[in-house]
């Protein structure tokens, strides 16, 4: 996990915490004791490393065209924009 995400998340953490402190004392002032505020446990966060490289298997796994049929498109190609010019 990179540095700004770690502080990204250390940041909405506080930014929570700060919004519940805030509701608390609301209801403090308020005197509405009709529910109390939920209290919540601090989160884990569990990392896992990677132990094996990923494969760039998009580049294998893609089969090519023979040439034979790159020449045929290639011909025909050409041929269809002949036609066309004589059209003009």
């Amino acid at each position: 996990m990179t540095f700004y995400l770690k502080v990204e998340k250390s940041r909405a953490m506080t930014e929570i915490d700060e919004r519940m402190k805030k509701k608390r004392k609301i209801q403090e002032e308020s005197g509405s004791n009709a529910e109390p505020a939920q209290v919540f446990p601090p989160r884990v966060v569990c990392q896992f490393r990677q132990k094996t490289a990923i494969k760039n298997e998009v580049s294998q796994s893609k089969p090519g065209l023979s040439t034979d049929v790159l020449a045929s498109v290639s011909i025909l190609f050409s041929a269809v924009l002949k036609r066309l010019r004589r059209g003009m």
